[in-house]
């Protein structure tokens, strides 16, 4: 079951959600590969390390997050914001003038041939996100879910969660929150895979 999200924000609360996503626009470039942690000592699935690929690229407020060569998965419906959609999140440690502290950024995604993608412009979707106020966001990390037809995207944050585009993505001040779904892949790097 999702709450209703407010539509209106006070300037705090904007300058807040501002701070919520990973780089403002006009802000740094990033670019992070993914890895299967959750299964030490084996190279996983669906995500399989050594054979899929993953990314996280972000460009301002431009953020793109992409795993292909997933095994095992059947092709989920095609509409977004159903049960069947993988749940990417994002949590950061922002610094700013009015905010300081955690929060998390929600994508769903459908998957379809063994990949999963997600793209979107934060500023474009949510004017909130746009003002020109330096922030500094550390301790990125973005983790993939499976499906969690339970998952309250607008829980636990210190206002009501900020909507985009999609009516089930998110952006959540002062909160680090995930699906109780398996995780797929996470951000950081894979050695040791055969040449």
């Amino acid at each position: 079951m999702r709450l209703d999200h407010q539509r209106f924000w006070p300037i705090l609360g904007i300058a807040i959600l501002a701070s919520s996503s990973p780089a403002l626009a006009g802000g740094d470039k990033m670019s992070l590969s993914f890895t299967n942690h959750v299964t030490p000592g084996t190279d996983g699935t669906p995500f399989k390390n050594c054979t899929s690929t993953g990314a996280y690229k972000s460009s301002g407020t431009q953020i793109q997050i992409q795993l292909k060569g997933l095994v095992g998965l059947t092709d989920t419906d095609g509409i977004i914001c159903t049960d069947d959609d993988f749940i990417c999140v994002t949590h950061t440690e922002t610094n700013g003038v009015l905010f300081t502290g955690p929060s998390t950024v929600i994508f769903r995604a459908e998957v379809k041939k063994g990949q999963l993608k997600v793209k979107h412009d934060l500023c474009a979707e949510n004017a909130a996100t746009c003002l020109p106020i330096p922030l500094s966001s550390v301790a990125l990390d973005a983790k993939c879910f499976g499906p969690d037809p339970d998952f309250d995207e607008t829980n636990g944050g210190t206002l009501t969660a900020l909507g985009m585009t999609n009516p089930c993505d998110f952006i959540v001040p002062g909160a680090k929150l995930e699906p109780s779904s398996t995780e797929i892949a996470r951000t950081g790097t894979t050695s040791g895979c055969p040449e």
